[in-house]
């Protein structure tokens, strides 16, 4: 049987992609919960100079991606097609490193050890604005909602502001610690990351400098919260790259953890464009869902992925060890689920943007429920049942592409637990 599926939530896959539900095996031996066991993307990348080690990523108002080299003292543009453009940073040794979109149409970009903010327009043309104190390390930049970028300094307990004629303003953050990244939050205010040993904080700042600090639930921890943005429920989320988490803070300030299934490490995170959060790690890209639905995604990709970035064809990502540029579509089943009381219960949380084919094969011994004549566009479930004597189920989901190819997968088993 299959339903045609007009999905709400956007992302960039071809058009009439085809969801395919390869199987849903009920097989027969030995929890109550559903726990992913492999997943896939399809991952496309191009490699880069050795000496270039991109970090920072975000596309600009071009179409392209630009990002920044912290070794090659360079800012490079790379285009969907994989063309590479480079621009050298007129300080030496400068280290560029955060990037964000200003409302210029440029992109601006932090100068970590030449001290430092840089903007580069679309043609390469490169300006550089001092910062008034000394060995500041700008890290993450952003920009904000009157008009002007925001930046961490890294070095110091201060945010700094910098308008578009190059004026720059610095605010103590009472206390620190050292700030990290930034990013706008749909308060009106900034939001960041902040921590040295023993104190890691979500950091608020307002347009006119008055911070407030949320501690996270593990204050004596290393737990190093790193990136930081908005996510599409009007919360912020960030990685926790010491204490292998992801983080939720709502604008009150109510904090929620969630610890990641794999060894990732996750360093920068971004909302997509299918209503879920991505973010990078250790040769890993993840997605969570907004109810916490966790899927990590291997890739080939460098050693470590560092900068994300949305834009066309999905995600957009740096690498390095080798140095690399990649990007994955924004793809994902969000699968979860259980098996109980005689039947088993799917839930999904889909990543889609055009009319889909939704299709769904059942093998083994089991009675199935008819499948309904209407599905949800994003988020949904399906039960099936009873299902006789069996007390564990492999289930394998995909998402492909007109010609079949495979975007992303996720197959997992879930028992009784007896």
């Amino acid at each position: 049987m299959e339903i045609t599926v007009y999905p709400q939530n956007c992302i960039s896959l071809p058009p009439i992609a085809k969801i395919i539900w390869l199987a849903a095996l009920l097989l027969g031996f030995a929890a109550s919960s559903m726990a992913q066991s492999g997943s896939y993307i399809n991952t496309a990348q191009y490699t880069l100079p050795a000496s270039d080690d991109p970090y920072g990523i975000v596309m600009g108002p071009d179409g392209a991606f630009w990002y920044t080299e912290p070794n090659g003292n360079r800012i490079g543009r790379i285009t969907a097609a994989g063309g590479v453009t480079e621009y050298q940073v007129p300080t030496a040794g400068s280290s560029p490193w955060g990037i964000a979109v200003g409302p210029d149409g440029a992109m601006w970009f932090t100068e970590g050890t030449g001290n430092k903010i840089g903007r580069i327009n679309t043609s390469g043309k490169i300006s550089e604005y001092q910062i008034p104190t000394s060995f500041s390390s700008p890290a993450g930049i952003a920009a904000g909602p009157d008009g002007a970028m925001w930046f961490a300094e890294n070095n110091e307990y201060q945010i700094g502001r910098i308008d578009m004629r190059g004026a720059v303003t610095e605010y103590v953050v009472p206390g620190g610690p050292y700030p990290f990244q930034i990013a706008a939050g749909p308060d009106g205010a900034m939001w960041f990351t902040a921590f040295t040993y023993g104190v890691q904080v979500i950091g608020r700042i307002t347009a006119s400098g008055e911070v407030t600090r949320y501690s996270l639930p593990n204050p004596s921890s290393d737990s190093n919260p790193e990136g930081i943005a908005a996510g599409p429920d009007g919360a912020l989320w960030f990685t926790e790259n010491g204490a292998n988490r992801i983080g939720r803070i709502s604008l009150q300030g109510d904090l929620t953890e969630y610890d990641l299934p794999t060894k990732s490490f996750p360093t920068s995170i971004a909302a997509g464009t299918d209503g879920a959060v991505w973010f990078t790690g250790y040769y890993q890209v993840g997605r969570i869902t907004t109810t916490g639905t966790i899927t990590v995604y291997s890739t080939r990709i460098g050693h470590f992925i560092r900068g994300i970035a949305p834009g066309s064809f999905g995600l957009w990502f740096t690498g390095v060890y080798p140095s690399q540029i990649g990007h994955v579509p924004a793809c994902g089943l969000g699968l979860s689920g259980n098996l109980a009381d005689n039947s088993v219960t799917l839930n999904f949380d889909l990543g889609i943007d055009a009319p889909a084919i939704f299709r769904l094969e059942v093998r083994g011994a089991v009675t199935t429920k008819p499948i309904p004549p209407v599905v949800p566009p994003h988020a949904f479930s399906i039960e099936w049942g009873p299902i006789g004597s069996a007390s564990r189920a492999t289930v394998e989901s995909s998402l492909s592409d007109p010609s079949g190819e495979v975007s992303c997968e996720e197959w997992t088993t879930v028992s009784t637990g007896q």
